[in-house]
C-alpha cells in the first residue's frame, strides 16, 4: 500500500485538493474499509494537467490492509467545462446585478427567488423584502390575472413580451412597465421556471400624455 502511495504521489501537482486525496487514502488503508470517491490533479510524464476521479478499496487478509485496488476515471474535460460555467455565471451575476432594468428570476410558481437591484429600486424595495414572495405581489390588482393567463402561452413559446403592465411600488404608486419573460427547462427540457425582464415606461407614457393632451 506505501509503494502504491507513493507511486501515486509521483505524479502529484502542487494543487492543495491533493492533500485531502492522500489523506482519504490513508485513511482507507489504516481502516480497511472503502472511502469516497475524491478528485486529484495529476502531471503526466509530458506535464500535461490531467484532473482523476479515483475510485479506490483496500485489500484486506487476515484483518490487515495488504493492497489497494481502484480505477482513475479522466474528468478533465469536465472541470475544464465546470471552470468555463462557472466564468460564464460570474459574466451573467456581473450583468445582472449591473443592467439598467429590473430584472427577476421565479420559479414555476412565480416565486421571486432573486433579483437585482434595479428591480427592488424600480418598486423601492430592498432585495430582501421581494425575495420568496409571489410576482404578483406588487402587480395592480387589475394585472394580477395576467399571471395565470401568461404562464401557459410562455411555456409553449418560450418567451413572451407584454407591452404594459401596472405595478404598484411600496409607497403605493403605480409603476408602468414594458415586460418581457423568457421560459426556463431544466435538463429534460421540463418548465421550471421564468426570468422576467421590467423596463420602467412610467415616464415616458407621462410626456406622451402631455403631448396628447396639448
Amino acid at each position: 500500500p506505501d509503494e502504491a502511495l507513493t507511486n501515486l504521489e509521483e505524479f502529484l501537482s502542487d494543487n492543495p485538493i491533493n492533500k485531502a486525496g492522500i489523506s482519504i487514502t490513508a485513511k482507507a488503508i489504516a481502516s480497511g474499509i472503502a472511502q469516497p470517491p475524491y478528485e486529484m490533479e495529476l502531471i503526466t510524464r509530458k506535464g500535461r494537467k490531467l484532473w482523476v476521479e479515483i475510485h479506490e478499496a483496500p485489500v484486506v487478509e487476515d484483518g490487515k490492509t495488504v493492497g489497494m485496488v481502484g480505477a482513475l476515471i479522466d474528468i478533465s474535460t469536465w472541470k475544464e467545462t465546470s471552470e468555463e460555467l462557472l466564468f460564464n455565471e460570474e459574466r451573467y451575476r456581473n450583468l445582472f446585478e449591473n443592467a439598467p432594468d429590473g430584472i427577476a428570476y421565479l420559479d414555476k410558481n412565480g416565486i421571486v427567488k432573486d433579483c437585482n437591484l434595479a428591480y427592488a429600486r424600480m418598486l423601492d424595495y430592498e432585495k430582501e423584502e421581494l425575495i420568496n414572495g409571489h410576482i404578483t405581489e406588487t402587480m395592480a390588482q387589475e394585472h394580477r390575472p395576467m399571471f395565470k393567463e401568461k404562464v401557459p402561452i410562455l411555456i409553449k413559446e418560450g418567451k413572451l413580451l407584454i407591452p404594459e403592465v401596472h405595478l404598484i411600488n411600496k409607497n403605493n404608486e403605480v409603476v408602468i412597465v414594458r415586460r418581457s419573460a423568457s421560459a426556463i427547462y431544466d435538463s429534460n427540457n421540463v418548465f421550471s421556471g421564468i426570468i422576467v425582464h421590467s423596463h420602467d415606461i412610467t415616464e415616458l407614457l407621462k410626456l406622451r400624455d402631455s403631448l396628447l393632451e396639448n
